[in-house]
């Protein structure tokens, strides 16, 4: 049996008078995919660092985590949706989680994560904000040129605001919204 990460295999033995596991047989079994043992989560990527090569997922508010580019088969932009198969180990500084396994997907994270929004916006300071507090920070006001009343609309995503302790939304895409009837529009 040629053993790679993820094979799915079966193991016979017991326990010996010491609390030793002893393994009598090891054997690769028929499986669908590798890491199937593995609870798989669907994330969104909500960070992603060229120049040091990682990007940053949430799946759940207990599980995030960096991911490094070169361990990924699949390109990943702000807003993708991944899927990841995690395992948790504990360490001596407490639970740890851990990717096996991380692949783009079409299916979508839970409303817990990610959010889509409608909504007017005020500025302050060069940072935005809509009326159920989804956060849009400066470079996405300035590059979408926003303005103070105007109606957006876009993703946000579950993040965690180490300043203030708490969680809130993050903006992750934003898209001004045309107001009015389009009655002011001039047509050529």
């Amino acid at each position: 049996m040629k053993a790679t990460p993820g094979l799915g295999v079966r193991v016979k033995g017991e326990l010996d008078g010491n609390g030793r596991f002893k393994v009598f047989v090891i054997e690769e079994r028929e499986t669908g995919t590798n890491w199937d043992v593995i609870p798989e989560f669907i994330g969104v990527v909500d960070h992603v660092n060229r120049e040091k090569q990682v990007l940053h997922f949430i799946a759940r508010r207990d599980i995030d985590g960096v991911i490094q580019l070169s361990n990924l088969k699949d390109t990943f932009s702000v807003g993708d949706f991944i899927s990841l198969r995690i395992c948790r180990y504990i360490s001596k500084n407490g639970p740890v989680y851990r990717v096996v396994q991380a692949n783009a997907t079409d299916m979508q994270p839970g409303s817990d994560i990610l959010k889509h929004f409608c909504e007017e916006i005020r500025i302050s300071k060069g940072f935005g904000f809509t009326e159920s507090d989804v956060f849009l920070p400066p470079t996405m006001v300035s590059e979408h040129l926003l303005t103070d009343g105007q109606l957006v609309s876009g993703m946000a995503v579950l993040n965690f605001d180490k300043k203030k302790n708490s969680w809130g939304w993050k903006a992750i895409s934003v898209e001004p919204e045309l107001q009015g009837d389009g009655s002011d529009i001039d047509i050529l």
